[in-house]
């Protein structure tokens, strides 16, 4: 379970400064209390557009959407 454990570790780590750095952003956006998109990238790649694409894929391969809703 070490792995777990360094996920959650890094987690921590990184969550809080994730959170100011975003907070900061958007309480400099001028707009108050209206919804915001905010754009998350891994590397050059949106990581919404990234799961679509997954998605679509395991669609494809076996006729079932993995996504129950």
């Amino acid at each position: 379970m070490i792995d777990g454990r360094i996920t959650l570790f890094f987690m921590a780590a990184v969550s809080g400064g994730v959170y100011s750095a975003v907070s900061q952003a958007l309480g400099g956006a001028g707009v108050s209390g209206g919804p915001r998109t905010i754009a998350v990238y891994l590397g050059n790649e949106k990581i919404a557009e990234r799961v679509i694409s997954d998605i679509n894929g395991i669609t494809k391969r076996t006729g079932q959407c993995p996504i129950q809703v």
